[in-house]
């Protein structure tokens, strides 16, 4: 080509953008292609990443809470019976049953996604999915979670699924034909550009940035680990592994073009591409730095390193030894190629590659993995839910109405010695999940003992200045923990009883009967109150640890500024809107604004004196039933610790009758029948709303459902749920709402219905004397003013029989 033809350099630049481009979405085409729209690609991508570690642990410990909540062995071996399940996984048997069923479940997604069009429901999505799974291994499909297929129906029928499925056939036919395409644009470039070593550099540089692109996504799995970590633990690192799998292909695309775009970018080079040269060069470089004492030096250290490597790990030298001939003999092969089709000619006159250029280069590829490693890490998190402080549509506690109460006006689900659970390696475990995983679940009062302890070469001692007596330990335990602690050394004089060690453990009587450090627990309650922005949790202490060290735990969890402060503590209870969120008011009293209120933790001390002005002591504000009942029959109201008289009644549901605590009988002790025959009780004997309900096995029973019943009762008959009713018809009759506000009102999360009747019934002796919900007005109104909810001709808060 004659001097001064050719394409010029910015055309070459703008058409090595556009070849690589083509490459790109050839790539991703050839990924969608193979591992998400082809049924066996699937299939092949679930069930690999159910053999990482990550998901076999997460799907074990779902399947182990299952059979925790029915055997009273695998409660108190919850982690070993973990272990085992997800070693079993591994088994090829369970491999082959999970390609099968995602084989299946694949297939029923797009014919129920093309079936779309003809309105088919999820129920009858669900009815095909399970048709199909029993036809194929009727023991799977009778296995088969039904949340399993709710998730698949509702992914069936999603606006992603539907775009992937109407874009399958176009991505099969054209990934091809857009490689081809690209390649020759490229090869096109070199052919006309005017200088081809620039052609060369730009076209390398281009593919590397591309290739750098499309591996962001492989790279940013630790922060999708994150951004997929909601309220259900190991979910994120479950996710992150399978996405892992999902881009392996797509992430090893990137890489290829990386390594080849760099090597492209280098093969030109200053010399114009001649090999021996670039040998000859090298061995100069060599020769001159052997006289210098620095480098050889340098020298010694690296081949020491080297020998050592090779006799601490000579698998990992020999693949680093491989991969480096492998890029030679690819580099190589590249100059070759291009000198043998005449792209280059040695020419020693050519510009060297300057350090700017280099820098740049890096710069790009860094941007290229931050680019699509963040687009990644914001699309799974725009699709992984994140509650907002919102009271209008989440509720309070997870209902509108809750938000109308105060504190003391509603009722609790409650955990008893919280801590105490196998999940925790805990002997006679109480719970069968951990505390983060009570709180997900919906308890929201829970109760902890705090000791001192200290770690003695990985068990846990507890430092003995508190807990019980030994006969005390026999009587609730069993004779059979006095003995494991006198193995362990507690009781016989082994354990530290100085008092000067002063780790906060949130242990059972002894911690050699299971610990957990305080921090890691109160670190937990932190993650789910900031996740869950309009929740309120109260955490009763039954402590054998100073205030100050108590305090030091929360500081150290983060947990200490979210802990409430009311102004004084003789101040009646707030209303759960006041706690969730803090507003700001003009001088007519108009709220003018409003943001999340970060104090939404209600802390109480059982026994030393609260010395802080947010630490409650729980029997100065609450009362309690007995705790020491060996069977339901025995249950009863009377009074107990915090005598009577005081705002918060504390009803202990549980039963001791010595032993290991059973799940099996707690599920029946945690029935809505028994509930509720306690509730009514309670209301007879004391004459007031029980406020908390604290149980063992949480996860066991009916605890949830029965408590949200009692508290829509309450609401009804305190009027709440009347105003809120008739605020939002007012509200939708009004004509006067925006499109967010409907969707605010469409969203309502609200008490289950009740009839007045049922309600009354249900409340018996208190069903005239409920006490008022005191923050009804103040909610309803903030609330309407804000979002619409009230006719503004209109009282914002209607009176009602009992809302002052």
């Amino acid at each position: 080509m004659k001097e001064g033809q050719g394409l010029g350099r910015n055309t070459v630049r703008l058409l090595a953008v556009v070849g690589v481009a083509l490459l790109a979405l050839s790539a991703v085409g050839w990924w969608l292609s193979s591992r998400v729209l082809d049924a066996n690609g699937f299939a092949d991508v679930v069930a690999t990443s159910s053999q990482r570690r990550e998901v076999r642990d997460y799907v074990a410990d779902q399947a182990t809470l299952r059979l925790a909540k029915t055997s009273n062995f695998v409660s108190a071996a919850r982690p070993a019976v973990t272990s085992a399940i997800s070693e079993a996984i591994t088994a090829q048997p369970v491999h082959d049953a999970v390609y099968d069923f995602a084989l299946l479940a694949h297939d029923q997604v797009f014919r129920i996604s093309q079936s779309k069009r003809v309105n088919v429901s999820s129920a009858q999505a669900a009815i095909t999915v399970r048709a199909a799974l029993e036809a194929a291994s009727p023991a799977l499909a009778k296995k088969l979670p039904p949340n399993v297929l709710s998730a698949t129906t509702t992914i069936s029928q999603s606006e992603t699924v539907d775009a992937l499925f109407n874009a399958s056939d176009a991505v099969n036919l054209l990934y091809l034909p857009l490689l081809v395409l690209g390649i020759g644009l490229l090869g096109f470039t070199i052919h006309r550009a005017r200088d081809h070593v620039h052609a060369i550099r730009a076209i390398g540089v281009s593919i590397a940035v591309g290739g750098a692109l499309i591996m962001g996504v492989g790279l940013a799995v630790p922060i999708l680990a994150v951004v997929a970590a909601t309220n259900d633990p190991g979910r994120g690192d479950a996710v992150a592994a399978f996405i892992d799998v999902l881009v392996g292909r797509l992430y090893g695309a990137g890489k290829a073009m990386l390594v080849i775009g760099l090597l492209l970018a280098l093969a030109p080079g200053h010399d114009g591409g001649d090999l021996r040269h670039r040998v000859d060069r090298v061995r100069e470089w060599f020769t001159a730095k052997r006289a210098s004492r620095r480098w050889r030096f340098a020298g010694g250290l690296a081949l020491a390193g080297l020998a050592g490597l090779a006799l601490t790990n000579l698998v990992m030298l020999l693949s680093w030894t491989g991969v480096a001939l492998a890029l030679v003999v690819l580099y190589v092969g590249i100059v070759v190629c291009l000198r043998a089709s005449g792209a280059l000619v040695t020419d020693h006159s050519l510009k060297r590659l300057h350090k700017r250029e280099v820098a740049l280069v890096l710069v790009a590829l860094i941007a290229g993995f931050v680019v699509t490693g963040g687009g990644a890490a914001a699309l799974l998190s725009a699709s992984t839910h994140e509650p907002g402080a919102s009271p209008t549509n989440q509720g309070c506690n997870g209902y509108i109405e809750l938000c109308a109460q105060t504190l003391d006006t509603i009722v609790w689900p409650g955990s008893h010695n919280a801590m105490s659970s196998s999940a925790y390696d805990f002997y006679g475990a109480e719970h069968a999940i951990t505390v983060p995983e009570q709180l997900n679940a919906g308890a929201r009062f829970l109760m902890l003992d705090a000791y001192y302890g200290y770690d003695d070469n990985g068990l846990v001692r507890t430092n003995l200045a508190g807990g019980l007596s030994r006969k005390e330990l026999e009587e609730q335990r069993g004779p059979s923990a006095v003995r494991q602690l006198d193995r362990l050394g507690a009781l016989t004089g082994t354990a530290d009883t100085s008092g000067n060690k002063k780790d906060v453990y949130f242990c059972h009587d002894y911690c050699e009967l299971g610990a957990v450090p305080a921090a890691d627990v109160l670190r937990g309650i932190h993650d789910f109150l900031q996740r869950n922005l309009t929740d309120v949790v109260v955490i009763d202490i039954e402590d054998y640890v100073k205030p100050k060290d108590f305090r030091q735990a929360l500081a150290d969890a983060d947990l200490l500024d979210m802990v409430y402060r009311p102004k004084h503590k003789a101040d009646p209870w707030p209303s759960l809107h006041s706690m969730v969120v803090t507003e700001t008011k003009n001088q007519k009293g108009e709220v003018i604004s409003s943001e999340a209120n970060p104090r939404r933790l209600v802390v109480m001390f059982e026994k030393q004196k609260a010395t802080y002005p947010w630490l409650f002591n729980t029997y100065k504000v609450s009362e309690e039933t007995p705790y020491n009942f060996k069977n339901a029959d025995a249950f009863n109201c009377e009074p107990n610790r915090g005598g009577t008289g005081k705002g918060l009644l504390i009803v202990n549901h549980w039963i001791n009758p010595g032993g290991l605590p059973d799940p099996v009988v707690a599920k029946k002790t945690n029935s809505a029948t028994a509930l509720t025959k306690r509730f009514d009780e309670c209301i007879t004997e004391r004459q007031k709303i029980p406020n908390v309900f604290a149980v063992n096995f949480t996860s066991s029973g009916d605890l949830f459902a029965t408590v949200t019943r009692m508290n829509a009762a309450i609401a009804r008959q305190q009027g709440v749920t009347d105003a809120i009713d008739d605020a939002v018809q007012r509200a939708t009759e009004s004509g006067r709402l925006s499109r967010a506000d409907q969707r605010d009102i469409e969203a309502l999360k609200r008490l289950p219905n009740i009839s007045e009747a049922k309600a009354r019934k249900l409340l018996g002796a208190l069903a005239d004397a409920v006490p008022p919900a005191r923050g009804l007005r103040e909610f309803v109104t903030s609330e309407s003013n804000e979002h619409g909810l009230t006719d503004e001709e209109n009282d914002p808060a209607p009176t009602t029989k009992r809302a002052d």
